[in-house]
C-alpha cells in the first residue's frame, strides 16, 4: 500500500471483507501504518455491494 501511495494521487480499496463477509484481519493494520507515514486514510460508502458486507472502500490519498 505504501508503494502504491508513492506512485498514485489516490487508492481504492474494495472490498474491505473476506468471502465470509467479515472484515479483513488486515485492515486495522495497514490503517495505521498508513496513518503513521502521513497518508490520507478515509473510508467511502459504495451505492453498490458486490459481495455481502462489502459497504465501505478504503480511499487512500
Amino acid at each position: 500500500m505504501k508503494e502504491l501511495c508513492r506512485v498514485a494521487n489516490e487508492v481504492r480499496v474494495y472490498p474491505l471483507v473476506t468471502l465470509e463477509g467479515k472484515p479483513s484481519g488486515h485492515l486495522d493494520s495497514v490503517v495505521t501504518e498508513l496513518q503513521n507515514v502521513g497518508v490520507d486514510v478515509s473510508f467511502l460508502k459504495v451505492g453498490y455491494c458486490f459481495q455481502k458486507g462489502a459497504e465501505e472502500m478504503l480511499v487512500v490519498k
